[in-house]
Parts: C-alpha cells; structure tokens; sequence
C-alpha cells in the first residue's frame, strides 16, 4: 500500500470523524432547543397558572370585602338591596380612597339606608346629595353606585381640604364649608357619624 493511499485514508477518516462531529452537535443543539422551547412553555403555562390564582385570590378579597361590607350594614339595620349598596360603597371607597366603614356610616346617619330619602332641603338618596349645591345628574341620582360615588367624591373634597381631619370634614359635609367655618355647623351631625364608625371598628 503507497505512502499516498496511507494519508488519503487518513484525511477521509479524519473528514469523517469531523463531520460525525458537526452532525452530533447539531442534533444536541437540536435537543436543547427543544427542551429550551419545553423548559419555556411549562414556565409559561406555570406563570398562566400562577396569573390566574392571583386573580382569583384578587375576586375572591374583593368578594369578601364586599360581603364584610354588607353584613356591616346588616348589623345596623336590616332591609334589602343591602348588597347593591354594599357593591356600591365598596367601589366608591376604593375610587376615592376613603374608609368603607365611614361612607357606611355617613349613609345612616344621611339617609338611613333609604334609597329614595329626599330631604326638606331637597338632598337625595342614600348620601343626601344636594343637587343645587352639586352639579349632579339628576336621572341618575338615586342609582346606588352613582349616589355613594358622589357622596365620595364631597367627602374626599372636604377630607383635602381639612387635612384628612374626618371631624372637620364631615361638619363640611353636612352643614357645607361656609356653615362649619363661620358657624361651626355640623358638629352634632359629626360626633354621630364618628361614634357609629368607631362602633363598626369592632362589628
């Protein structure tokens, strides 16, 4: 066998070997993309999974704070349609960032717990909203989300305006700004809300 055979035997086998190489590396860089593509689906689908218990958790904390809600206005008085105000007083306190156990209070003592309550100065519903004192919309002013959203809307105005003093705040809101600050008006009114507040602190 001549020394030429001998070195192209060689370089075959070695392009052989090479090329056995390349194809074994491709098939493990095949592989790991797979189990990179499998590796990122099960992340994904456990990121769904873990998406929606957080929303679930979510509903089921807001469901529960609702309830929470409507069994304090219960435990006040008892009527029905409790749960729309419940519903009503949850998403005003959220929107305006005031305490549901306040709002609840301020809608007894305002109107207890009457939808359709109009008083002798012509304030309507649940938060006695007064619509020549407000610019309200009067074909939705006994609607329970819109009542209690506005009646959050004045309060949280009086709240800014007081510093968050909630004393203050509701003079304001009973007697109007000018009343409570010349007059000191709405102090009575006040001292109520508060004492029914602090009482559903522990209900």
């Amino acid at each position: 066998m001549g020394k030429p055979f001998v070195i192209l035997i060689i370089l075959f086998l070695t392009m052989f070997i090479i090329s056995g190489i390349k194809v074994h590396k491709k098939t493990v860089n095949n592989l790991n993309k797979q189990i990179s593509i499998k590796d990122s689906t099960i992340i994904n689908q456990k990121n769904n999974i873990l998406e929606k218990d957080i929303k679930i958790k979510e509903y089921e904390k807001v469901f529960d704070e609702i309830e929470s809600i409507n069994n304090k206005i219960l435990y006040i008085k008892k009527f029905s349609n409790s749960s729309k105000l419940a519903k009503a007083i949850y998403f005003s306190s959220k929107e305006h960032n005031i305490d549901s156990d306040l709002l609840i209070s301020i809608a007894f003592n305002e109107s207890s717990f009457k939808k359709y309550a109009i008083s002798n100065k012509e304030c309507i519903g649940y938060f006695q909203i007064n619509p020549n004192a407000h610019d309200v919309n009067l074909d939705l002013i006994y609607d329970e989300y819109y009542n209690a959203y506005y009646g959050g809307i004045i309060l949280r105005k009086y709240l800014d305006q007081y510093n968050n003093n909630k004393f203050s705040a509701l003079c304001a809101y009973n007697a109007g700004p000018t009343g409570f600050n010349k007059n000191g008006w709405g102090k009575k009114y006040a001292y109520k809300v508060i004492k029914l507040y602090k009482k559903l602190d522990n209900a």
